[in-house]
């Protein structure tokens, strides 16, 4: 049987994305990308959906805009750029009044 750590790891989405460096050597990068609902259950006590959902609308206000792509109407946090993020202390920002919103 599999702990819930690892359910949510193999639920997460990887992408790989190939280039070359000015080397002219290829490179690959895995990044691992995951939809706001699934944040909750990587994140269980840090993070709500609710959160990320006004991070996401607020994201060129607070420098949530690095850990944000959008495929379509699909919303997915890169979450390596997300604990960067967190680490970077933008997470301490001084919240926005209505006024500074989009709402």
């Amino acid at each position: 049987m599999h702990s819930p750590a690892s359910k949510v790891t193999h639920q997460l989405e990887t992408i790989q994305v190939s280039g070359k460096e000015a080397s002219n050597s290829p490179i690959t990068t895995t990044r691992r990308w995951v939809s706001v609902k699934r944040m909750p259950e990587i994140y269980p006590e840090t993070v709500k959906e609710s959160t990320i959902r006004w991070l996401v609308f607020n994201e060129h206000q607070n420098g949530f805009h690095q850990c944000v792509r959008r495929i379509g109407g699909k919303v997915l946090i890169d979450l390596d750029a997300f604990e960067a993020w967190v680490d970077s202390g933008e997470t301490a920002r001084k919240p926005l009044s209505h006024s500074q919103s989009k709402w």
